[in-house]
């Protein structure tokens, strides 16, 4: 992705487009390491405490998280079970998560069950 902003800034669009939705549901290869960053407003949202193996973060990491508090959105990574707490990405450059499970914030309470499984 050589432009996040404008990425995020699109999809922002496309998603108001979709309101009538009950909830949209993103996953995918993002290449983004979110670290520690805050995928919402701590004072304001409620979410189960997320627990990330990825401690490194990147510029695109800190964008997608902007994009996540802009859309009330979360990363289900971490936060559903012991098992969605895995590395996604497992190379001869080393262990990183990079693909996400991204849902509303209300719509946390939906997704019961997240598995990251290793080849």
């Amino acid at each position: 992705m050589s432009d996040p902003t404008n990425f995020y800034a699109h999809l922002i669009s496309m998603l108001y487009t979709t309101t009538y939705a009950d909830g949209i549901y993103l996953c995918g290869d993002c290449n983004e390491r979110t670290g520690d960053c805050k995928d919402f407003i701590e004072s304001i949202d409620h979410l189960p405490c997320r627990i990330n193996v990825d401690k490194e973060r990147n510029t695109y990491g800190e964008t997608l998280c902007d994009f996540l508090i802009d859309t009330q959105m979360c990363i289900a990574n971490g936060r559903i079970c012991q098992k969605s707490n895995n590395y996604t990405c497992i190379s001869s450059r080393g262990l990183s998560v990079v693909d996400y499970l991204l849902v509303p914030q209300l719509c946390m309470n939906k997704v019961n069950d997240l598995r990251v499984i290793t080849t």
